[in-house]
């Protein structure tokens, strides 16, 4: 199921004060993504990247340009962006209310840089952490959930 999700929420939960992403070596600001946007020489890049791309062996590394292209490119086309995938961190058997951005590194950056007030994501975790994000409730939750 697909969840609008209020967008600041998110970050503050998974960013805190550190807005920035990392894609194997390379870094990447939320104020590197913002410039772009208005940086010619940034060309937009439509080629999908694949999040699970980190976990290979021999993954293949992109440059700074390339990601904030690929930032470039969503940031001007939001109607086409397919919603992140989020779920909720383990810590042991344990559900812990922290937000874990599965797919769509670029995206939610590609919304952050255009300060976009929801984003769309399919969810796979605790309800209370989703009650948090989408804004049914305005308290962060603290519980943990076992599964055992």
């Amino acid at each position: 199921m697909i969840y609008s999700i209020l967008t600041e929420r998110l970050v503050n939960l998974y960013f805190g004060d550190e807005k920035k992403l990392n894609w194997l070596s390379t870094e990447v600001t939320l104020n590197d993504a913002i410039e772009a946007l208005n940086n010619e020489k940034i060309v937009e890049v439509e080629e999908h990247y694949d999040d699970n791309n980190l976990y290979l062996m021999n993954p293949i590394v992109k440059s700074k340009d390339w990601h904030l292209g690929r930032i470039k490119f969503l940031a001007n086309h939001i109607e086409t962006m397919e919603p992140i995938t989020l779920h909720s961190r383990y810590v042991g058997d344990m559900s812990v209310p922290f937000p874990v951005l599965e797919k769509g590194h670029h995206r939610l950056m590609a919304i952050m840089a255009k300060d976009q007030k929801r984003i769309d994501c399919e969810y796979a975790g605790m309800e209370s952490l989703l009650d948090y994000l989408t804004g049914k409730v305005d308290e962060i939750p603290f519980e943990t959930v076992s599964h055992r």
